[in-house]
């Protein structure tokens, strides 16, 4: 499942990918991620501004039991390239259904 995320201005701000095993990545570039978009000072003008691209983004690996995984030594990894993000989901995949972080074998 691809689930979309809007800020509380109607601005896309990033995604959530639920995969098989139960486990969820959520990929943001917000202005309050930890990404570059963050360095843009915050608006309420929609034209001015949109989060549809950025060149890092957050991301963040959630449990079944909807707790966070701690991966790459954090629960939240900032600054994420599109090849981190691919290696994450490749992480993601390994892991067994509701074992909350085990690798599968």
């Amino acid at each position: 499942m691809l689930k979309v995320r809007k800020d509380n201005i109607g601005l896309t701000q990033g995604f959530h990918m639920t995969f098989k095993n139960g486990y969820r990545i959520s990929v943001q570039f917000g202005s309050s991620n930890y990404c570059s978009n963050s360095l843009i000072p915050i608006e309420t003008d929609k034209e001015e501004k949109t989060f549809g691209q950025c060149m890092n983004c957050e991301t963040a690996i959630i449990k079944p039991n909807q707790k966070f995984l701690k991966y790459k030594g954090n629960d939240v990894q900032s600054y994420q390239t599109a090849d981190d993000v691919a290696e994450t989901i490749a992480y993601i995949q390994t892991l067994e259904a509701n074992n909350y972080g085990r690798l599968s074998r």
